[in-house]
Formats: C-alpha cells, sequence, structure tokens
C-alpha cells in the first residue's frame, strides 16, 4: 500500500472511531439530564445545560464526519468499489466479511479496494493529506 492509500485509509477510517466517542457522548448526555432533574439552583441547572448544549454539538460535528466520508466515496462513480469503501468505513465490515457479502475471494476484495482507494478523491482539510 502506498503512503497516498494509508493517508486515504486513515482519512476514511476517521467514522469507525467516531462512533464510540458518540456513544459515550449520548451517554454523558443522558446522565446530565438526569442530574439536571435533582438540581435546584438555577445556575447549576444552566451549566447542566450548557454541557448538554457543548456535548449535542460535538455529535453534530462527528455525524457531519460520515457525511464527509459518504461524499468522498460517492466521488468514484463505480457502484461495486462505493459498495466495498461503504461496508468497509461506514459498516465496519472486515475484508473476510465483505468477501462473503458480495460473493468475492478475500483477495479480490483486497484488490478492488487498493483499486478504490487510486480513484477515491479525499478533501484536502488541514493537511489530512
Amino acid at each position: 500500500m502506498t503512503d497516498e492509500q494509508k493517508k486515504k485509509v486513515n482519512w476514511l477510517s476517521r467514522a469507525e472511531a467516531n462512533e464510540d466517542y458518540i456513544a459515550v457522548l449520548k451517554l454523558q448526555i443522558a446522565r446530565e439530564k438526569d442530574a439536571a432533574l435533582l438540581l435546584l439552583e438555577p445556575e447549576l441547572i444552566q451549566k447542566v445545560e450548557d454541557s448538554i448544549q457543548e456535548q449535542t454539538e460535538k455529535i453534530a460535528e462527528l455525524v457531519d464526519v460520515r457525511y464527509e466520508i459518504r461524499k468522498a466515496i460517492s466521488s468514484i462513480h463505480d457502484p461495486e468499489l462505493e459498495a466495498i469503501l461503504v461496508r468497509r468505513y461506514l459498516l465496519y465490515e472486515t475484508v473476510p466479511e465483505i468477501a462473503r457479502q458480495m460473493f468475492f475471494t478475500v483477495r479480490t476484495v483486497q484488490r478492488k479496494h487498493l483499486k478504490a482507494l487510486e480513484k477515491i478523491t479525499i478533501p484536502q482539510f488541514g493537511g489530512c493529506l
């Protein structure tokens, strides 16, 4: 795999890491909402509401990452290659799972994955590539 392909893989892989973070933020929001119900002081309630707002905004940013990735994948204009990238980077399937689902060999998926990485156009965000 070339350095450029590795950079593209790293860029595409951002969504999976975000999924866990989103789950944690949602849990934190739920707990803070529960805590807010117990608070009687307006100042403390406002702090909890501000925290919830910040976490909600962070979730929105993380969801935007998935949108960026989906948009980049659609730039390939090849349904088969797009399906491989969607399965790998948005559905988090392993190469053997993709091969099984798409009725390919593992080697074929690996080869098509590299071809898709060559074709994909990744936006230049703050030196990501």
